[in-house]
């Protein structure tokens, strides 16, 4: 997420600095998908109804509007970064709840609802 954040904020900076915008339009997008990967890894590790998957799912649009406004002037980025930092805050705070209780195991909400059979290749 601090990533996707970070290449937005370069966006904003190109934009004001006059800088090759496209480029860190493109790097933005980029680091913008990563996060989706991540959110996925987020519903993994601490499970799909967790309070973090949650914020983590609720934060993803958020960054692709803040990634498409700071790529105009005046677009409102900043602004739009704001909600996102505190997303992100919310994020963080009920990760760390989670991994601080005494309850929570790591790969706890790794076991599935279902079993995977493995293929009989020999046949």
């Amino acid at each position: 997420m601090e990533q996707a954040i970070l290449g937005i904020r370069y966006v904003i900076t190109a934009v004001s600095d006059k800088e090759d915008v496209d480029a860190a339009a493109v790097e933005a997008k980029r680091r913008v998908h990563e996060a989706v990967a991540r959110v996925a890894r987020i519903k993994l590790l601490f499970g799909e109804d967790s309070k973090a998957a949650g914020v983590a799912k609720d934060l993803l649009p958020e960054l692709d509007v803040a990634r498409s406004l700071a790529e105009r002037p005046d677009g409102g980025a900043w602004e739009k970064l704001e909600k996102v930092y505190g997303l992100h805050r919310d994020f963080n705070e009920a990760a760390f709840e989670m991994i601080s209780s005494p309850e929570w195991k790591v790969g706890k909400s790794l076991s599935l609802p279902y079993r995977i059979e493995s293929a009989d290749h020999d046949a």
